[in-house]
């Protein structure tokens, strides 16, 4: 008997412990040959790369603490929350999320803290414009002389 009241009570402490729930998401985007600049105006921490490629991928890594897996779920399903779209402005592709405004999510115990990690693999024909890597424009071919 006081075994089984021992495993209860672990029990019931791993499941009152705070569980953190990790999802990867990705994203590919098409650059047509129209464009000229990326632009990059998305939430969390974001880290812009070159790729070999002639697309756009983007991974999002979301960390939800204090939340149980159907929340989670809903916000990426459902709320479209770590969505990334894509907008064509002229020769301006610019990426941005689908909820552009993060307020925090919240469950009868408390608000649930939240980390989202975004990489952008950029193509190599595009050169990063600013320190922060967030404005990258398309690099002009190299044409050979008339010597």
């Amino acid at each position: 008997m006081k075994r089984l009241l021992w495993m209860v009570f672990l029990q019931f402490l791993a499941l009152s412990l705070p569980a953190q729930l990790k999802k990867t998401l990705h994203q590919t985007f098409e650059v047509g040959d129209s464009i000229r600049e990326i632009q990059l105006e998305l939430a969390g921490e974001v880290r812009a790369r070159h790729w070999a490629g002639q697309n756009i991928l983007t991974t999002s890594l979301v960390e939800l603490y204090d939340a149980s897996p159907a929340i989670l779920e809903y916000f990426v399903v459902e709320g479209r929350r770590y969505e990334i779209v894509a907008d064509t402005l002229g020769t301006v592709l610019r990426l941005r999320h689908y909820e552009p405004q993060r307020r925090p999510i919240r469950t009868r115990h408390g608000e649930c803290p939240e980390i989202l990690q975004v990489k952008v693999y950029v193509p190599e024909s595009f050169a990063p414009a600013d320190s922060l890597s967030l404005r990258w424009i398309r690099r002009l071919p190299a044409f050979p002389s008339d010597e």
